[in-house]
């Protein structure tokens, strides 16, 4: 990364208004979690070019990771008004919807995103969560088990998938989640966890101390 960053201030050294320097700029300054310095190499870019929908998206992505939620959303509109068939910028404006607690205006991005491209998990997990949110439990259920058809060795789907379950005090139901998930990625540790905390639920401290 450090040599990708010489490479592109060389390049912006010898041609300042080189839209496509800064903005390569920024991606890497994303890859190093370096989510400000890839804002202001965008903001660059974009003040050098027509606008773009892909510099607009990379600065929600930004503000999203930054957690500043409002200016995420702005640029995805923005990017979504300059291609209006962009399923990333829908899925990054129906996320941020839903962290700031509009999830019912989230669900219809999100399906959008995923009427576009239905084959990331990320859409399908994006979704899952806002269903729950606004109390939807069936069709969340309906797209964990999508997510987990595109994605079985993503922890993080059987283990969001368990807790909606957990929550409804569906113990058993939420272990055979679980259950399930360590036989498609035994190495997880973390589901391991998570069922030891659910069969104590139970009281089932034996079978507990098995997988702790």
């Amino acid at each position: 990364f450090d040599e990708a960053i010489n490479a592109q201030e060389y390049a912006i050294a010898l041609q300042d208004n080189f839209p496509n320097a800064h903005f390569a700029l920024g991606n890497v300054y994303v890859n190093q979690e370096e989510y400000s310095k890839a804002i202001a190499a965008f903001m660059y870019a974009s003040d050098l070019e027509e606008p773009n929908p892909d510099t607009f998206l990379s600065l929600g992505v930004c503000y999203e990771k930054l957690k500043q939620y409002d200016k995420a959303i702005s640029f995805f509109n923005k990017a979504i008004k300059l291609d209006p068939e962009f399923d990333d910028a829908f899925y990054g404006l129906g996320f941020c919807l839903n962290m700031v607690e509009k999830s019912y205006e989230a669900i219809m991005f999100l399906k959008k995103a995923i009427a576009l491209n239905d084959s990331n998990p990320d859409y399908w997990i994006a979704l899952a969560d806002a269903e729950y949110a606004v109390g939807n439990v069936f069709s969340s259920v309906e797209a964990y088990e999508k997510c987990i058809a595109l994605a079985p060795g993503n922890y993080k789907i059987w283990l969001n998938y368990s807790l909606v379950y957990f929550d409804e005090e569906e113990y058993e139901k939420a272990l055979d989640i679980l259950k399930e998930g360590i036989e498609e990625i035994p190495e997880n540790a973390i589901l391991q966890y998570y069922a030891v905390a659910y069969l104590i639920k139970q009281g089932l401290y034996q079978q507990a101390f098995k997988y702790l």
